[in-house]
């Protein structure tokens, strides 16, 4: 994922130069957007950090830039630009200030309000109101924000400022902030329906970015202990705990405070404690156990996503890598920081394709009589599980969950909120792997580098495995995500999912742009090495499935002929080897369309195959398979009756051929014959009766011993050497010389017990035994 460098926060204490360009009146539109878009820059990694603004600059910011927006040709993005500035002041205290101007604005001047009633119309009704948060997120992994971005999120923010967010900060004005005086928690929310607005994500929002102004207040709502109020405390805290950065240090201590308190688990004072160590653990628990049923691990969920939004944070915003993997390091872990981190984007992205198939196809069977033509079948390959490491990344487990009362509840354990939880990490873990990538990349660190001394022939052969695993490590995780991402786009988000339509959409491009960005930074790292591991591995699970066969094809078309300067196609053509397998793998899935026209023209500087299309009726097929082969007559087939060294229903257990005294019994010579269906019995497995009694068949055709007459391979002569060894007498005469017919009480008419099918299982005595008797 694109990297986003640390930003000097100097900045945010002398901002006034910026203000004032865009509070100026003769200021021209398209530049008071540009400095908008920088001010946005600053803003993000700011957080909640206090702006120092003039008070004379700030009437009308918010509503120069509503009128700049419908100037210019692109005013869609320019409305979602201005939806963006609306989130970033609503959130921080100190320019919370610029909403209220504007929203007095609007009462005031109904030559603004048309304006903004206008062009907030152009698009219809959104029935997704996302809140301030969610926002921030989906921009906070740009590298930069402009129009382009704008465009490619179409996050579609005037009717959600229009009908959503104007009208609740409106309510807050009136109920919450000008009430100072005679101001109740429990008629506040009586009178104003709390409880159930913030049931919508963005009422919730709107009430962190209210209750933070006045800490209080928020601590009188978290002492009523009622189960409706208890309620929407721990949304509150569980929200914003996610959302940490953006919170003064008054609201940070309550929320930590609370959190220990009702989920009976002091692990998020963490939080303030910046423990480093504590942030991967989390990250290695999620990897040491991948069979969770993550839907029903609120608790551990937002542990995750806390932990994975810190480490992000400290390696894109802080550029303290190196930080990070020292303190990897130091934990005596088994896996890398890369290793963790693509090993947690595989099992997320696992999860939500399971959980996403099933609910699916189980709304199909309910709703559709049809339903088997509409089954999706997004399996992966089983040997993708092959990523999973055969010990865990640390030497024991970390957490334990049995105590905590949060667990135990279905008040809080909201299926939506840890689906969407998941969501979020898939992205922060992609935009982990981006960033680290382009952090080895910028000082020159090549784990496949082994130095440039020569190689004997079994040093290369474990280096040759050893790329082959580390690009497995990133592809795996990467096209499990773009499996899902796929599937999401074809259907425009309506898959069915925990997450609204348009904000699955939104996530799901999410998730292909940072794959896209991904596997091109790994490309630029490793040059023609990584380009040709990802044709091979295209090759590979294109024959697994023909969905992973589509994604590799957008994959392959993106990279070559709509990235930047097309370097990687330049890349290609500079290497045989790389060109080959690229030939190989479109010419065997050239189904004729234009999908394949610019590889042969522009690549390989040929015209594309004509591919003739067949018909095929499927009733020839049927014919196929339900061709009667002539079998093999059973009475051809020779069972030859097979000598028991013992006969079990003796009355004692007697030798039932003398001659068989070897350990070894004679191989018996047997032509194999292999019928065209063969059976179980054509194997030497018999079914087994439920009635019998006795734990062996008594007619099984091949004795134990046989079934290893032929796994030693031994030369003729060392095996007839073998049997007269052990059939010929030891030299002693005196008391190794024993009757082989020598009766045995075995106590058969007590273990029998007057059961006629019963088989005598006890054992022959010893000879050590048999000779103390004889003596």
């Amino acid at each position: 994922m694109d990297g986003i460098s640390s930003i000097s926060l100097q900045p945010i204490q002398n901002l006034d130069g910026l203000f004032r360009i865009l509070a100026a009146k003769e200021t021209d539109d398209l530049h008071r957007i540009n400095v908008w878009y920088k001010l946005l820059e600053i803003l993000r990694v700011a957080g909640n950090q206090a702006v120092c603004i003039d008070q004379s600059v700030c009437d009308n910011l918010l509503s120069r830039l509503l009128v700049s927006v419908s100037m210019v040709d692109a005013v869609e993005e320019g409305i979602d630009l201005f939806g963006v500035a609306f989130t970033y002041c609503s959130v921080n205290e100190s320019l919370q200030t610029l909403v209220f101007q504007f929203i007095s604005q609007l009462e005031e001047n109904s030559n603004l309000n048309l304006l903004f009633l206008k062009t907030c119309s152009l698009r219809p009704h959104k029935d997704h109101v996302p809140g301030f948060y969610d926002i921030i997120f989906q921009l906070q992994t740009f590298k930069t924000l402009d129009a382009k971005v704008m465009r490619f999120l179409d996050l579609n923010l005037g009717d959600v400022i229009l009908n959503s967010w104007i009208p609740s900060w409106k309510s807050w004005i009136d109920s919450f902030r000008n009430n100072c005086k005679d101001f109740d928690v429990v008629h506040f929310l009586v009178q104003e329906r709390i409880l159930i607005k913030t049931v919508q994500r963005h009422e919730l929002d709107m009430a962190i970015a209210n209750f933070q102004v006045y800490p209080r207040r928020l601590k009188a709502l978290l002492n009523i202990k009622t189960e409706a109020t208890q309620y929407l405390s721990l949304k509150f805290i569980r929200r914003s705990l996610k959302f940490f950065k953006w919170l003064n240090k008054d609201l940070q201590g309550t929320v930590i405070s609370f959190s220990s308190n009702s989920m009976n688990n002091h692990t998020f004072e963490q939080l303030f404690h910046d423990n480093g160590e504590f942030y991967l653990q989390v990250i290695m628990e999620i990897v040491d156990h991948p069979e969770l049923e993550l839907l029903e691990e609120s608790h551990l969920l937002l542990l995750l996503r806390v932990s994975l939004g810190h480490v992000w944070e400290k390696c894109i915003m802080s550029n303290q890598i190196s930080e990070v993997h020292h303190t990897l390091g130091k934990m005596g872990t088994t896996q890398s920081l890369p290793s963790l981190i693509n090993l947690l984007q595989y099992i997320l992205s696992k999860y939500c394709i399971n959980v996403m198939e099933c609910i699916n196809n189980g709304y199909e069977m309910e709703t559709n009589s049809l339903w088997y033509r509409q089954l999706t079948n997004l399996a992966i390959p089983a040997w993708f599980e092959d990523l999973s490491p055969k010990i865990p990344p640390v030497s024991r487990a970390v957490f334990g969950f049995d105590d905590n009362r949060i667990e135990k509840g279905q008040m809080i354990n909201s299926f939506q909120e840890n689906f969407s939880n998941i969501f979020e990490c898939m992205q922060l873990t992609l935009s982990l792997n981006g960033a680290l990538l382009t952090y080895y990349g910028n000082i020159g660190l090549n784990p496949l580098c082994l130095g440039s001394q020569a190689m004997s022939n079994c040093i290369s052969d474990v280096q040759n495995k050893t790329v082959s695993m580390h690009f497995t490590i990133y592809f795996v995780p990467l096209f499990t995500v773009l499996l899902l991402s796929q599937k999401l786009l074809e259907t425009d988000g309506a898959s069915r999912t925990f997450l609204n339509t348009e904000a699955a959409l939104v996530d799901a491009k999410q998730l292909f742009r940072q794959s896209i960005k991904q596997i091109e930074c790994i490309i630029d790292n490793h040059g023609n090495n990584g380009l040709y591991h990802l044709i091979k591995f295209v090759s590979q699970v294109s024959i697994e499935s023909l969905l992973f066969q589509d994604i590799s094809m957008i994959i392959l078309r993106h990279i070559f002929f709509e990235s930047d300067g097309q370097w990687i196609l330049q890349l290609c053509l500079a290497n045989e080897l790389t060109t080959h397998g690229l030939l190989d793998y479109i010419v065997l899935w050239n189904d004729g369309s234009k999908l394949y026209s610019p590889f042969f023209t522009e690549i390989f500087k040929q015209p594309q195959p004509e591919i003739l299309r067949k018909t095929v009726v499927l009733g020839d097929l049927f014919e196929l398979l339900m061709e009667k082969t002539k079998q093999p007559s059973k009475e051809g087939i020779s069972h030859p009756k097979v000598r028991s060294k013992f006969n079990t229903n003796a009355s004692s257990f007697v030798p039932q051929d003398t001659s068989m005294h070897t350990r070894t019994p004679k191989k018996i010579e047997q032509s194999p014959q292999y019928p065209v269906h063969p059976s179980l019995s054509s194997y030497g497995f018999k079914p087994v009766s439920v009635r019998t009694t006795s734990g062996v068949s008594a007619g099984m055709n091949t004795s134990f011993a046989d079934c290893f007459s032929g796994v030693f391979n031994s030369d003729q002569q060392s095996k007839a050497q073998m049997v007269q060894n052990w059939s010929s007498p030891p030299p002693v005469s005196q008391y190794n010389q024993v009757n082989s017919t020598k009766l045995v009480n075995t106590g058969k008419s007590y273990i029998l017990g007057g059961h006629n099918r019963a088989v005598n299982n006890s054992r022959t005595k010893s000879v050590h035994v048999d000779d103390f008797e004889q003596r």
